[in-house]
């Protein structure tokens, strides 16, 4: 079995609160672990049948109409919008009913 793992860092010099990375930067480190875990494996790789994966999640990825990246992920602990979050929960009726609206 192989095995391998590459990290990849935010995007430095925003603003507090923001907490973006570029999505090509995802791929870039998806190809180059599964490079490695099949070198590391001494598998021959027309052998594999099967390659698990995991990632960060929660992020928005924003899309043009051809499906290409139009700008850097905003990822789950981005609080930029917090300011706009709470305009929304109240022109919404409160947390309690968001929430409650989520949950049908």
């Amino acid at each position: 079995m192989g095995k391998a793992t590459k990290e990849h860092m935010f995007i430095e010099g925003l603003p507090p609160g923001h907490k973006e990375q570029d999505p090509s930067v995802w791929v870039n480190a998806l190809i180059d672990t599964i490079r490695s875990a099949i070198k590391s494996s001494g598998v021959n790789p027309r052998d594999i049948r099967a390659i698990g994966v995991s990632g960060q999640q929660h992020g928005l990825v924003p899309l043009d109409e051809y499906g290409r990246v139009i700008r850097p992920a905003k990822l789950w602990n981005d609080t930029s919008t917090f300011r706009e979050s709470k305009y929304l929960i109240r022109k919404l009726g409160g947390l309690i009913r968001v929430i409650s609206v989520n949950e049908r």
